[in-house]
């Protein structure tokens, strides 16, 4: 039953390759809400991170804290735990999604790929991703309109100084 059925980021990943279809939605990230920047920044806090794996799976990455990567990660909508402080881990299906993305391996966090900053300045971050990745990720925003709503029922009469006359 491929409604009800449960896939792992593993599976996931081994569908994407083997078909070339895009990525399970449930492992697709907001890429388009973060900069180009921080994309270059969240590059280089996973390539000082530890990880964590069983067989050929990554299970666990441990990245020192820091305020910018946890705005970045809540920006992707990354789920992530905050030790003290100290550590951000990133756990199970997740962790295994951002390795497999920034291709890290299994027993050093430190082989990331570098994408060239200069000669990518003008494209976008989800063009990044697929260019690291060598999986098809697609855009999983499209685009937000905000509106606001009042509560007229709440509403008080609005007192003005003087006494304003409109036709």
């Amino acid at each position: 039953d491929p409604i009800n059925t449960k896939v792992d980021a593993k599976t996931a990943f081994t569908i994407t390759k083997k078909l070339n279809a895009p990525l399970h939605p449930k492992y697709t990230y907001y890429w388009k809400l973060i900069s180009q920047d921080e994309f270059f920044d969240l590059q280089k806090y996973l390539a000082g991170s530890r990880l964590t794996s069983t067989e050929d799976t990554v299970t666990k990455i441990i990245i020192n804290y820091d305020e910018n990567l946890k705005s970045i990660l809540d920006k992707l909508g990354v789920p992530h735990l905050v030790t003290n402080k100290e550590f951000i881990v990133i756990e199970n299906n997740d962790a295994h999604t951002i390795s497999e993305i920034f291709n890290l391996k299994k027993n050093t966090g430190n082989n990331a790929p570098e994408a060239d900053k200069e000669a990518q300045k003008n494209l976008d971050t989800l063009f990044l991703v697929n260019n690291i990745s060598g999986v098809v990720v697609k855009d999983k925003s499209g685009i937000f309109v905000g509106a606001r709503m009042g509560r007229p029922e709440k509403a008080k009469m609005r007192k003005l100084t003087g006494s304003p006359h409109v036709l």
